[in-house]
């Protein structure tokens, strides 16, 4: 929070992210293999509610995994390198795009085979906190996608519900920043277009995403710090070593 200049492009990076992964999520959506799943399913079925669950929520997971994949090499260079960006950490984000898009691939598909059985979902949720920390062990420690899961499950075992629990509290901000701004915008602007509705909401969840980021890279330092046995001075200072 010493640099808002930083975190405000933080969330403005975060926006085109999220929009562009939603326009390609539309686009697939439209795709005939695709449609005729859904026609299949029925607008009732399990099925058809974790296929919308996944739309609404896979270009804000994308999108938070590339703004926090930044983040963390933003806290972890900044102090030694004050002339550090927002720009150079997208610059190295995108370096590892590769190991970043793989991982997020693979733990993707793990979360919705077991999300689609519904019976599975227990599971999903379990294997989705384990992957907290993909972005900080490709970033940080310089791991393909594969081994950053692994990487990130090592950390959090033993520690999954305290991971649980700071993880959904981040987020509960984000949406219920999202849910407060919707309310004001309909109490104060009734007439209110839905296309200024929606740019406004998602402009402030932009705005706060930055912050999940950074409580996602402090909980993955602690994570590390708890590892090693350190004093709980050091958990910051061992993100990235």
């Amino acid at each position: 929070l010493r640099a808002p200049r930083a975190f405000a492009t933080f969330g403005l990076i975060y926006l085109p992210v999220a929009a562009v992964i939603a326009l390609l999520g539309g686009l697939v959506a439209n795709l005939p293999i695709l449609g005729d799943l859904l026609d299949t399913a029925g607008s009732d079925s399990g099925t058809s509610f974790v296929l919308a669950l996944l739309a609404g929520s896979v270009p804000h997971l994308i999108a938070l995994v590339v703004v926090t994949a930044m983040m963390a090499t933003y806290v972890d260079r900044v102090d030694a390198d004050p002339s550090m960006t927002p720009v150079d950490a997208a610059k190295r984000a995108w370096a590892h795009r590769r190991a970043l898009g793989s991982g997020l691939l693979r733990a993707a598909a793990i979360v919705f085979v077991l999300l689609i059985t519904v019976v599975g979902a227990p599971w999903a949720i379990w294997s989705l906190v384990r992957y907290q920390f993909l972005p900080h062990a490709v970033m940080l420690e310089g791991l393909d996608g594969k081994h950053a899961l692994k990487r990130s499950a090592e950390l959090v075992r033993g520690r999954w519900w305290h991971t649980a629990l700071m993880v959904a509290l981040v987020n509960l901000v984000v949406g219920a920043t999202a849910l407060v701004v919707g309310l004001l915008l309909l109490v104060l602007f009734s007439g209110i277009p839905l296309w200024a509705f929606s740019a406004i909401v998602s402009l402030v969840v932009g705005f706060v995403v930055p912050v999940t980021a950074l409580a996602l890279t402090y909980l993955y330092g602690d994570a590390v710090a708890v590892e090693q046995d350190l004093e709980p001075a050091e958990h910051l200072a061992v993100a990235g070593r």
